[in-house]
């Protein structure tokens, strides 16, 4: 979920609706990348979206993906 820290009531939508295993921000152009680790013995996903939450693109990654490094 995504919200500005002055509102008053948090939002019922979420900001980005994906299962995940673990996520990293990019701290400079705000990037998220959302990491899925699948059945655990199988190669998993990383999901990349833009700081405001559009999907731009899915890479196939090795077993039990976990963290990136910027």
């Amino acid at each position: 979920y995504a919200f500005n820290t002055n509102d008053s009531i948090a939002p019922t939508t979420p900001f980005i609706s994906t299962i995940n295993y673990s996520f990293g921000v990019h701290p400079t152009n705000g990037e998220f990348y959302i990491f899925d680790a699948g059945d655990f013995a199988s190669n998993g996903f990383l999901k990349r979206y833009s700081a405001n939450g559009t999907f731009i693109k899915q890479y196939t990654t090795g077993i039990n993906p976990s963290r990136i490094t910027f």
